[in-house]
């Protein structure tokens, strides 16, 4: 599990990554609004997520993808989003912004890599639709 969540977590860094430069390409090319903007970062990076810890994290081959383990990755990051924003207007009552967001990425990570691992990427997910 140690080497699963690793990967999880070099995978987060490289989309982040991918979600920032999506963002702004939305901004300066698009003429995107900075919501819109997000909206399109977010559904490019989840979708490459997806297929990086399919493969790389959870070992999945590629019969095993399928578009309903796709939705339920998505799922479960827009379930994490709202753990993870929770997380800091709950905790920023306590803690200044900055730790309060540093503890709320903390804690989505840790909920999104357990419904990847318990939810996404189960031996029954391999049914493809």
């Amino acid at each position: 599990m140690p080497k699963q969540f690793l990967a999880f977590c070099t995978i987060g860094i490289v989309n982040t990554v991918v979600d920032f430069i999506i963002f702004f390409m939305a901004i300066k090319l698009l003429g995107a609004d900075k919501v819109t903007a997000n909206i399109i970062a977010w559904f490019v990076a989840v979708q490459l997520s997806y297929l990086m810890n399919s493969r790389v994290t959870f070992k999945q081959s590629s019969h095993q993808i399928s578009f309903k383990s796709l939705a339920k990755f998505m799922l479960s990051g827009i379930f994490g989003l709202i753990v993870a924003t929770a997380s800091l207007l709950i905790l920023n009552q306590f803690m200044n912004l900055i730790l309060a967001k540093l503890f709320s990425i903390f804690i989505g990570l840790l909920f999104n890599f357990t419904l990847a691992k318990y939810f996404v990427f189960t031996k029954s997910s391999a049914n493809k639709l």
